[in-house]
């Protein structure tokens, strides 16, 4: 029984060991898509460091960095935080906004590519898109259409230049747009959707638009993905009735939350969707 035990417990760790090597392997490689190589080395070096418990590449000095990184190599200006105060939209509506800042470029790349989807029956929705930066990422991948949402006057033309601007040899969808729009007010598409939230708002919009999201499963059952970055209110996505938190395999990232509609839909079923091999629901439910 105890070796029996042991050679279980070598197996576990063997697996996880691999399963972290193969997302290293991912990050970097993504990391390489959106940075440039000489950029990806600088990144790893910088992460030396922390053998002494110096994180420098999780500064905000090195982010900003690679924010900038990101804009130089593909023509576009994404970087930089907007406090919420600054927010140019109505006063009743900056109070329920949170600061805008651009997503992590080869996280959020990595995530994605792991997710077992048919891309192509998927609409790519940003609540919150801000500068359109999640906007550009996600054409990587060949979605139906991509669509941003953003209410503050300045990011929204900030996004829509950005996408007119935007060149990428990776780039596989072109059907971007940005919507100058209350995202309380956004009427979904009635095809499979991966819905992308980085904490835009606050709890009680939020609480609106998945109340929208419901009554939209209601009218026209799909798939639908929920991908959650820095998930402040992530319970109110977990009390839904048409949704499970689930585990992305290779995937462990606490700061990046994810939920499905339907994870039982196997390879090469009618429906296109992929196995949920790769994506599972969470032990913890």
């Amino acid at each position: 029984m105890r070796w029996t035990s042991y050679v279980s417990t070598s197996l576990v760790k063997a697996r996880t060991r691999l399963a972290r090597a193969l997302h290293r392997r991912k990050f970097i490689s993504w990391s390489i898509r959106y940075e440039g190589l000489p950029f990806t080395m600088f990144r790893l070096a910088a992460k030396i460091p922390s053998v002494v418990g110096l994180r420098l590449s999780n500064s905000a000095w090195f982010q900003r960095l690679a924010e900038g990184q990101y804009d130089r190599r593909f023509g576009v200006r994404t970087s930089g935080m907007v406090p919420a105060a600054e927010l140019d939209m109505p006063e009743e509506q900056r109070r329920f906004a949170v600061e805008y800042a651009p997503t992590t470029g080869a996280k959020f790349g990595c995530l994605l590519s792991q997710l077992p989807l048919c891309y192509q029956k998927y609409v790519f929705v940003d609540f919150g898109c801000g500068k359109g930066r999640t906007l550009l990422m996600a054409s990587d991948f060949p979605f139906h259409a991509i669509v941003g949402v953003e209410l503050s006057t300045s990011l929204h033309s900030a996004a829509e230049e950005n996408i007119a601007c935007y060149r990428s040899r990776y780039q596989q969808c072109v059907d971007l747009q940005a919507k100058h729009a209350n995202a309380t007010a956004f009427e979904f598409p009635e095809q499979p959707l991966v819905l992308y939230f980085f904490n835009p708002f606050s709890d009680e919009i939020l609480r609106q638009v998945l109340d929208n999201v419901t009554r939209s499963l209601e009218a026209c059952p799909r798939d639908v993905v929920i991908i959650y970055y820095n998930p402040e209110h992530q319970d109110l996505i977990a009390d839904l009735r048409f949704f499970t938190r689930c585990e992305v395999k290779g995937w462990n990232e606490p700061e990046w939350a994810v939920f499905r509609t339907d994870i039982k839909i196997e390879r090469g079923s009618p429906d296109g969707e992929d196995s949920p091999g790769a994506m599972a629901a969470a032990s913890a439910d």
